[in-house]
């Protein structure tokens, strides 16, 4: 445990995401410890840690068998460069996901997080364009309401409006239409039922934005 007044001046050298820094300061949340479910900041108030999305620990904390395996590869190779050259443990997780996964995927490349991973997959997209000899075909469609990530380009597909105008403009090659679901699709709420309209006005986007650009 640490005393109250050396924790609280502390808070003000790191952003915590989600809310305003001024009053954080003055109630601070700092987590010490984790069992568990539970988690235990520096005053020794428990918490049951109920985060979900990307904040989500899976498995639990403090879970002996992770500490274990990640403490033995840590002494035998802490990191090793994905650019000219690979690992025993990423291939054998390579392998794990093959098998789980439809048959026409073969090969996996991995990625710290979800946005680096949607900005890598864009950039796959547009490469694979350009190097098959069609460089126009580089606009991304993504539907209104999603959420892609919190990076350029991930931001730029997403279409959550709020979360979005603060860091305007984006880069450019990025449409959205309507998606699949009936509390976002005006044409299926006046309706009894889906009228497929989404498919509809995704055809509508490629034809107006030209399909050898899409």
């Amino acid at each position: 445990m640490i005393e109250i007044e050396q924790a609280v001046p502390d808070t003000a050298r790191v952003m915590v995401d989600f809310t305003q820094m001024k009053s954080f300061g003055q109630n601070p949340l700092i987590l010490e410890r984790g069992d568990g479910i539970r988690v235990t900041d520096v005053f020794g108030k428990t918490y049951i840690d109920g985060l979900s999305g990307v904040f989500t620990v899976n498995l639990g904390h403090g879970v002996q068998e992770l500490i274990d395996v990640a403490a033995a590869q840590a002494r035998q190779i802490a990191f090793t460069a994905p650019t000219m050259a690979t690992n025993l443990p990423a291939l054998r997780l390579a392998e794990l996901l093959i098998d789980i996964t439809p048959e026409h995927y073969s090969t996996v490349k991995f990625f710290t997080g979800g946005s680096e991973a949607n900005e890598a997959a864009i950039k796959l997209a547009r490469q694979y364009w350009m190097q098959a000899g069609h460089p126009r075909k580089y606009k991304i469609i993504s539907r209104y309401r999603s959420y892609h990530g919190g990076t350029g380009h991930a931001m730029a597909a997403s279409a959550q409006t709020a979360w979005k105008w603060k860091f305007e403009p984006f880069a450019p090659g990025f449409i959205h239409v309507t998606p699949p679901a009936r509390p976002g699709c005006a044409a299926c709420r006046r309706a009894d039922g889906c009228t497929m309209a989404c498919l509809d006005l995704m055809e509508q986007a490629i034809v107006e934005e030209h399909p050898e650009t899409v």
